[in-house]
């Protein structure tokens, strides 16, 4: 399929035509597919395929063929159709649908019979191409996750027409992803609130690999491997091969070179410790130069992934010290000063390669190996080229560090890191030159629930599909019920130049315009991504909830709110190994305040939220079980976030004229409050009520004492001025 043999349709374009709603090709008018994340190439040729009764051939036990195919005759029967037999393929003779890999047989002579020209790099891995003749739909893969992945776009391409039919707009799609690794889910504090059970974690694992998510982390990180109980273990290693035949790869994280754990502290070896000690407790310890320690740690913690089948396996340096004492590496025994010097790199690569060489002796070549390297940030290249003493730090012990470190590294090694500008980061992927990289995002702590952080997925793309990239931010919990932002950030991992795309150079995390900008995002994506998820009854109806910008957590304490957006209104402190250190550090935008106006415009996006959320629940029955749990969680916590907001605005407006001097019109704006704050609560009682009996939703005690504890701040002014200006 050449540029000369098509009219290339862009992504670009394609969000275009949604937006309009429907596009003209030849004779048929037919609306774009609601498509997350949007293909690189979509070109509708004219007329339609029908998909009800098609027989769907697939290679012969091709697990993810079969896992596609599986996936085709559900979404049929979903839209009211009847899917075809599944069965493998013969002969390229047959009309129906075709779900193949480039290495199938069968490629050939259905390339006669269609234009149709993949090959192993192009697109290349976990790409595909869709063609559709009159009676053949052929989906064929660079490797079988492309052609797993094929089958997952033919899922929202597909649509019912007034007649019953099951159809799709014949169609040309080219696709490929920009990042091998995106979106990450967790796994405990993710796909568990989705019921805890088997199904309700395969159910995860198949809305992840729906919408081309493929990272899933947060395995009871906290635990040592000898507290993961055998149940556990194989309950592990079941979702983890469910995962793997999806193309998802689970993440053993936050394991570190620690020697010692909870469970070691007896142990005599490990008195009068000499060498490096936890700043966070006396319970840890680290040395670079006990091997026999260091080979027992890392056998320990590999046995465990090897048993569980985890695909990436993260490993976390000695944190602490920060750029002037990276590591602690001052505080090293004397064992390590006499066998490296003061060579911290020589001391992590010596460290970093026994792991490697106990992964190579269990057969663990195929895990992926991911170190962050220390100091984490790019940002330390600032000193490049100096020679005055305030640059020698970041010189010494990052630049010099990194470079030096990069040719002793084993080379299954992949550098982590964090976002950082284009040109730092363009140095420190020069240090590490010719290994792929983990890119950790900026890792905010945010005020709302949904943001556009996730358009800065371009900043550190170089075209090498090989890096990581892991997750744009939003760390909150209930991350089970936050779909939206995985979307989100998977669209723009998959295509890094799709619509909104921006590169990070500035502030990380914008209070004023991360959760209502850019139109691209907002106006565009959410609609389509809405509808792609939920379905178009729900989904046209609730997008308002991911539009309107609400801030819970300004919302629930003002005071907090306020100081986590001006933290990032300031560069990272110089010296900082994390780019979220910005105590002390240079003011980079105008700082922001709780006032009456800023919380009246969260009463009027929690309000047209609510007003959402009530427009749809008519409609709940038309979405499954899962995607139910998404809307109920919005749906009990909005009305008690708008009472909040009234009452906080009605607080703050109070105090704004008290300082002004109009004490009785604040005491009428307090009356009024009260009043309206019964009408509130009712509202958010019977919600409540209604909702209660609905199974795995997660609590919301600590949101409910907020409210309970309302009263408190409505008190008139002139019994307590000073509460009344108060911010709880």
């Amino acid at each position: 399929m050449t540029n000369g043999a098509r009219t290339v349709r862009t992504a670009a374009a394609a969000v275009l035509a949604a937006v309009i709603g429907t596009a003209v090709f030849g004779h048929v008018r037919a609306a774009v597919p609601d498509m997350v994340p949007m293909p690189k190439t979509y070109q509708q040729t004219g007329g339609t395929f029908e998909l009800g009764g098609k027989p769907i051939f697939i290679e012969p036990g091709n697990r993810q063929c079969e896992i596609a195919a599986d996936e085709i005759a559900l979404r049929i029967s979903e839209l009211g159709g009847r899917p075809g037999e599944i069965g493998p393929v013969d002969s390229a003779a047959s009309p129906g649908v075709y779900v193949l890999p480039v290495t199938s047989a069968a490629l050939q002579p259905l390339s006669a019979r269609a234009p149709l020209r993949v090959t192993a790099q192009d697109p290349g891995p976990q790409g595909y191409v869709i063609e559709t003749t009159r009676d053949r739909l052929l989906i064929v893969g660079s490797d079988n996750i492309g052609a797993l992945y094929g089958a997952m776009t033919l899922r929202q391409m597909m649509a019912r027409d007034a007649a019953g039919r099951v159809f799709m707009a014949a169609a040309r799609v080219y696709d490929k992803p920009d990042y091998h690794y995106r979106g990450s889910m967790g796994f405990d504090r993710g796909l568990r609130r989705l019921g805890g059970k088997t199904a309700d974690y395969e159910e995860g694992f198949n809305l992840m690999m729906r919408f081309k998510m493929n990272l899933i982390g947060d395995y009871q990180y906290y635990l040592d491997p000898r507290q993961v109980s055998a149940d556990r273990r194989a309950f592990y290693r079941k979702m983890n091969a469910y995962a793997k035949e999806r193309g998802i790869y689970a993440t053993r994280g936050q394991d570190d070179v620690r020697l010692l754990g909870e469970l070691d502290k007896d142990r005599p070896e490990f008195k009068d410790w000499d060498c490096v000690r936890s700043t966070g407790g006396a319970k840890r310890r680290f040395c670079w130069s006990k091997d026999d320690l260091t080979r027992e740690r890392a056998n320990t913690l590999l046995d465990l992934t090897k048993d569980c089948g985890f695909s990436v396996f993260f490993l976390h340096p000695i944190d602490g010290g920060g750029i002037k004492d990276p590591e602690l590496w001052s505080r090293r025994c004397d064992g390590c000063k006499k066998r490296f010097g003061d060579d911290r790199w020589k001391a992590s690569a010596h460290q970093f390669n026994l792991w490697a060489e106990v992964m190579r002796e269990k057969g663990l070549d195929d895990v992926i190996f991911t170190i962050p390297i220390y100091p984490y940030s790019a940002g330390h290249f600032w000193a490049e080229g100096r020679t005055d003493k305030e640059s020698e730090p970041a010189r010494k012990n990052a630049i010099e560090y990194y470079r030096n470190l990069h040719p002793l590294l084993d080379p299954s090694v992949v550098p982590m890191v964090w976002m950082a500008p284009p040109d730092r980061m363009a140095r420190f992927f020069d240090a590490f030159k010719g290994r792929p990289v983990a890119i950790y995002a900026h890792s905010i702590r945010v005020c709302g629930y949904f943001g556009t952080w996730h358009r800065y997925n371009k900043t550190n793309y170089r075209g090498d599909p090989r890096d990581i990239f892991l997750r744009a931010a939003g760390n909150l919990p209930d991350d089970g019920m936050k779909w939206m932002n995985q979307l989100c950030s998977v669209e723009f991992g998959w295509n890094t130049e799709a619509p909104g795309s921006e590169v990070f150079d500035k502030i990380r995390y914008d209070v004023e315009y991360d959760h209502t900008e850019p139109k691209e995002i907002m106006d565009v994506w959410v609609p389509r991504a809405c509808r792609a998820f939920f379905g178009p009854e729900v989904g046209n109806r609730i997008a308002p909830i991911y539009q309107a910008g609400v801030l819970p957590m300004y919302i629930e304490n003002p005071a907090e709110g306020v100081a986590i957006a001006n933290k990032y209104r300031r560069k990272a402190k110089p010296g900082a190994t994390d780019p979220g250190e910005t105590q002390g550090g240079e003011r980079i935008a105008t700082y922001i305040s709780h006032t009456a106006e800023r919380m009246a415009r969260q009463v009027a996006a929690t309000r047209r939220a609510l007003d959402a959320l009530e427009s749809a629940l008519p409609h709940l029955d038309t979405i499954d079980k899962y995607k139910r749990l998404t809307f109920l969680y919005y749906y009990r916590n909005m009305p008690q976030w708008h009472l909040l907001a009234k009452a906080r605005h009605a607080q703050q407006l109070a105090a704004e004229q008290v300082e002004a001097g109009h004490t009785a019109a604040a005491e009428q704006t307090l009356r009024k409050a009260r009043v309206e704050l019964e009408k509130d609560r009712a509202c958010a009682k019977r919600i409540l009520d209604a909702t209660k009996d609905e199974p795995n939703l997660p609590k919301i005690d600590k949101l409910r004492e907020r409210v309970a504890q309302i009263d408190k701040i409505l008190t008139p002014p002139r019994q307590a001025n000073n509460q009344a200006r108060s911010v709880k």
